[in-house]
């Protein structure tokens, strides 16, 4: 891959590329540094590309592919800066992958908790995200389900 080296990124395929996002890394000083990119790698080329950078820098979210082309990446963790404490996310960001380009899901998908390290599935029009890492070190059981209500412009 290239540098910088990365853990705790999202990942998916789609359309014989698989897309890589975010993740951390530490510098020599061993602060935590958001690795705030979008990668794909290209399998027939055997090629590596960057992308549009997602609008945050996110670590322990997952990624799971809608419609064979939406990336909706959910869960994770992000510091403003590295001196910040960290923001445990409740977002879920979509990455057009035919369109290089992010958005933001209007309120929560699915709602109700912030989570790092989740497992997560779309099946239809069902987001399934299963397990997680809590603020503090704890894990839940969770097993959420979000249905996924597209906007009129997205076939």
């Amino acid at each position: 891959m290239p540098s910088p080296a990365r853990g705790w990124s999202a990942s998916t395929f789609s359309n014989n590329t698989l897309f890589v996002f975010g993740g951390i890394t530490w510098d020599i000083k061993n602060t935590i540094i958001a690795t705030q990119e979008t990668l794909s790698f290209t399998t027939q080329e055997n090629k590596w590309k960057k992308h549009t950078p997602p609008p945050i820098g996110v670590s322990g979210w997952e990624a799971a592919l809608f419609k064979k082309r939406y990336a909706m990446i959910t869960g994770g963790v992000y510091r403003p800066d590295p001196e910040s404490p960290m923001i445990w996310s409740d977002l879920t960001l979509v990455y057009d992958t035919q369109e290089d380009q992010w958005f933001q899901v209007e309120g929560v998908l699915p709602p109700g908790a912030v989570f790092n390290d989740p497992g997560v599935v779309i099946i239809g029009d069902t987001i399934y995200v299963l397990g997680a890492e809590g603020p503090g070190g704890s894990h839940y059981n969770y097993f959420l389900i979000g249905k996924i209500q597209p906007a009129k412009n997205i076939e």
